[in-house]
C-alpha cells in the first residue's frame, strides 16, 4: 500500500510538471504573435524600422548605408505578423533577413551566381586542407 501511495504522489508531480511545462510554452508563444500596423506613405527604411521597433519591441541591425541607397517606401498594413510584414517590406528588394532573439538583422541577398562561386571556393578550401 505505501508503494502505490508513492507512485501516485510521483505520477501526480510529473503531470503537475508537464502541465506547468506547456503552459509556459504557450505564454512564450503568444508573445512572438505580435501583430504590426503600418500606414507609412514616402517614409525612410530608418523611419519604418523605428515604428516597428516601437510596436513590437525588436531592434534592427543593418547597414546604414545600404538601406540608404535604397531610398523611401510606402507600405499600408494591418495586424500582421512581424515576418509578413518584413515579407512585404523587403519583396522585390535585394535584402533578405533574419530574426536572432528579439533582434532582426538585415543584410543584403546573396546572388545565385555568387553563392554556387562561393560554395565552391569553399569546398575547394576543404579539400586543399586534407592534402
Amino acid at each position: 500500500m505505501r508503494w502505490l501511495c508513492s507512485t501516485q504522489t510521483v505520477l501526480a508531480m510529473k503531470l503537475t510538471v508537464i502541465l506547468i511545462f506547456f503552459g509556459c510554452l504557450q505564454v512564450s508563444a503568444d508573445g512572438f504573435s505580435q501583430k504590426i500596423t503600418l500606414s507609412e506613405k514616402n517614409t525612410t527604411f530608418n523611419a519604418l524600422f523605428e515604428n516597428i521597433k516601437k510596436q513590437s519591441g525588436y531592434t534592427f541591425f543593418y547597414n546604414n548605408k545600404l538601406i540608404k541607397e535604397e531610398g523611401r517606401i510606402s507600405i499600408e498594413m494591418e495586424e500582421v505578423s512581424l515576418e509578413d510584414a518584413l515579407n512585404q517590406i523587403f519583396k522585390n528588394r535585394p535584402y533578405s533577413y533574419m530574426i536572432l532573439n528579439k533582434t532582426v538583422v538585415i543584410k543584403k541577398k546573396i546572388i545565385e551566381k555568387e553563392a554556387s562561386s562561393r560554395g565552391k571556393l569553399w569546398l575547394f578550401c576543404r579539400l586543399r586542407e586534407k592534402w
